[in-house]
């Protein structure tokens, strides 16, 4: 359906661009990538997937920016990165991009949330879509102030840090339940899974799928039961009239 695929998108977008600093062009290359792929299967259920595409382009982008950064920094090419007007742009460019690849992401899971009846999934899509606009008010603040990140000897940035690190477990959280819950119709109790070369693998499989069936069987005898006690009803109801 491509939920995964987001997951795997944002994953790389947060954590991993975090963990290996100027690197992140890597991240942000293959993220962009993925995202496209996840949109592409997305948005058939929900059209508003397809405002993603241009958040995940910038992320393309800037990968060619930060690339760049570090080549120039092992071969010495002197290119004019480190500017505070280019590092300025890139780091409005790079919160832009964080904020409406995650906020569309979210809302758009939201609805297909919605419309399937899980409504924790879409409450805690929008809570989540409230502490990431907390965070953006903040870091906005920071950006226009740079004053503010210094102050107090870097307290207040590294309390926005750990205050985003917070938000990126809650948004990664609340996409992979929406991964795990949120499927294609008639694929509610899983596919069978294909044969692998190890004899292990074939086992858990073996049994996951035992669980799926076990799972299908009871839903459609549940299913009757109901249907059954709908006629019942219906019958009851018939008799007593010719009475």
């Amino acid at each position: 359906m491509g939920f995964g695929l987001l997951l795997c998108a944002y994953f790389l977008f947060t954590f991993m661009s975090v963990a290996i600093g100027d690197y992140c062009f890597a991240t942000f290359i293959i993220g962009s990538m993925v995202a496209a792929k996840a949109i592409s299967g997305l948005k058939d259920y929900n059209p508003r997937f397809n405002w993603l595409y241009p958040f995940a382009a910038l992320y393309g982008i800037m990968a060619i920016y930060f690339a760049a950064r570090v080549l120039d920094d092992l071969f010495l090419w002197n290119l004019p990165l480190y500017t505070p007007l280019v590092e300025g742009i890139v780091e409005w460019v790079k919160f832009g991009s964080e904020l409406g690849f995650t906020v569309i992401a979210l809302w758009s899971s939201a609805e297909i949330a919605a419309t399937v009846g899980l409504d924790k999934h879409r409450e805690r899509a929008v809570r989540d879509i409230i502490f990431t606009g907390i965070w953006a008010v903040a870091q906005v603040v920071m950006l226009a102030v740079p004053a503010m990140a210094t102050a107090g000897g870097g307290a207040l940035q590294t309390v926005l840090f750990l205050y985003l690190l917070l938000v990126y477990l809650l948004n990664t959280f609340c996409l992979y339940k929406c991964f795990s819950s949120i499927c294609p119709q008639g694929e509610e109790f899983g596919k069978p899974t294909k044969p692998s070369r190890f004899k292990f693998m074939n086992e858990l499989n073996r049994k996951l799928d035992e669980k799926n069936e076990q799972a299908r069987l009871e839903y459609e005898r549940s299913q009757q039961q109901k249907n059954g006690k709908y006629s019942a009803k219906n019958n009851n109801r018939h008799h007593k009239k010719k009475k």
